[in-house]
């Protein structure tokens, strides 16, 4: 049977520890200088908030500048908002190329994407899930960049499911499988941090619907997995 990719929860390292180092990273990516301060301060603003509760004190607390410097950068907070998720889906994308690049067979192809994808997810918490539900909605200035996400990776995942497969498939099976995970993740962080036990369980789950459904060649090696004890 195929062998599962990526058991990354370090040993000896405890969950805590472990968000708090991702979410280091997450904050990290947004960059130096005054414009990345303020992108860090909306970032901790909208975890701490809500992205519908945010508002412009709140990232000027979070990121200790003056509204006049503020107003320099963005035009108002769905601005800063909008940069933020600019640079999460930028992040996401790229991250997603390069883990894919690593791999020779399509099926390890999108295992490496769907890993990398639930990696962001993890790194980014709370801030994550709410800009993601946020650009869910058809009237959210962030639509636009989370409809280009997806077109992205639904093309990635159709093009070495048809290379499996030998034959192409309809682009919308590979659009319904991303909607899927999109909505399971968002439903699980309902109730609380995305866990490396939850990660796994997410993936092991979410793989073993996408393989079989799809009927790849060694499709049956993807087990459905049992109820969690």
């Amino acid at each position: 049977r195929r062998a599962r990719r990526r058991g990354r929860a370090g040993a000896g390292v405890t969950e805590p520890k472990r968000r708090q180092q991702r979410q280091s990273q997450a904050l990290a990516m947004f960059g130096s200088g005054t414009r990345g301060n303020i992108l860090r301060g909306t970032a901790l603003a909208a975890s701490r908030l809500g992205v519908q509760n945010i508002t412009v004190q709140a990232i000027l607390d979070a990121s200790e500048v003056s509204r006049r410097t503020f107003y320099k950068f963005f035009r108002d907070t769905q601005d800063a908002l909008d940069a933020l998720f600019e640079v999460s889906t930028q992040m996401l994308a790229g991250t997603i190329q390069m883990a894919v690049a690593g791999e020779d067979e399509p099926i390890a192809k999108i295992e490496a994407a769907v890993d990398a994808y639930l990696e962001l997810q993890q790194v980014g918490g709370r801030l994550i899930m709410e800009l993601q539900a946020e650009s869910i909605r058809p009237d959210s200035q962030l639509a636009p960049r989370r409809d280009k996400l997806l077109s992205m990776f639904s093309e990635l995942i159709g093009s070495n499911v048809a290379q499996a497969l030998g034959r192409p498939v309809d682009p919308l099976v590979s659009l319904a499988a991303l909607l899927c995970m999109e909505g399971l993740i968002l439903r699980v962080q309902r109730d609380g941090p995305l866990t490396d036990a939850m990660r796994a369980r997410v993936r092991a789950v979410y793989l073993s619907m996408l393989m079989r459904s799809l009927g790849v060649p060694g499709a049956e090696n993807f087990d459905l997995p049992a109820p969690p004890s």
